[in-house]
């Protein structure tokens, strides 16, 4: 491994039916609800509190499935493909 104290991975980039643009988009939405779920649980179970930046963020997910599902179904509707591009930053910091 380098040096190097940033990297980029490529999630996703491609163009899908609309149905295949859901089963990535909500596996992946899936996979972050469900790590804020148990993260919260944790807290709760450790501090008798929620985490609050887990539970603003299970929301903002929520919000963001039916946007993606309204898009969906719009290009569903309409017979057009959906293009999906998704990178991830990742930095080593102080």
């Amino acid at each position: 491994m380098s040096d190097n104290k940033e990297t980029i991975v490529r999630l996703v980039d491609g163009v899908f039916s609309p149905e295949d643009a859901k089963e990535v988009a909500v596996t992946l939405l899936k996979s972050k609800i469900q790590f804020h779920v148990f993260k919260n649980m944790h807290t709760e179970e450790t501090t008798g509190k929620e985490d609050p930046f887990s539970k603003q963020r299970i929301r903002e997910l929520k919000s963001s499935a039916d946007t993606l599902n309204y898009l969906c179904d719009y290009s569903s509707k309409t017979n057009k493909k959906i293009r999906i591009y998704s990178q991830m930053v990742i930095e080593v910091i102080d």
